[in-house]
């Protein structure tokens, strides 16, 4: 599926693949390799920076000061002890758009795990692309 098609598809709603923790930014990532037959990245919402580690049909490459990504890669950020991951649109090195939920209002649970707060429903989001990105996945 195109990135295009993708984001006419799954914008302006929130999406819960896996029914965890309810709708978290993991859930669109999920979505998109599922939509295009890849292997289901396993980090969720809890653990994103575990995304850098999935080598399951993907390549982990490393953020350095003038990597781009390409349409489709998988980001991820480390935005404190949760991180973050969208699905990088276009760009260059100094800032790039992303598509994906939760940014930049993420799902808060309570000490129980239900949901009290909603993140951002699914859209478009301009980043500036070395500020806290580690790097991305590409499909191998």
């Amino acid at each position: 599926m195109s990135i295009d098609k993708f984001i006419n598809l799954m914008s302006g709603k929130l999406h819960d693949f896996d029914k965890i923790l309810g709708p978290q930014c993991t859930d669109v990532v999920k979505y998109w390799a599922s939509y295009n037959g890849w292997p289901i990245p396993n980090g969720g919402g809890h653990d994103a920076l575990g995304y850098k580690n999935f080598k399951n049909g993907y390549r982990f490459i490393i953020n350095t000061i003038r990597g781009v990504p390409q349409a489709g890669d998988i980001m991820v950020w480390n935005l404190g002890n949760y991180g973050h991951v969208d699905i990088f649109v276009s760009g260059n090195w100094l800032n790039c758009i992303t598509f994906g939920q939760c940014w930049p209002r993420p799902t808060l649970l309570n000490a129980k795990g239900k949901v009290v707060q909603f993140g951002s429903p699914a859209g478009v989001v301009s980043h500036p692309l070395y500020r806290g990105v580690v790097g991305w996945l590409r499909k191998t």
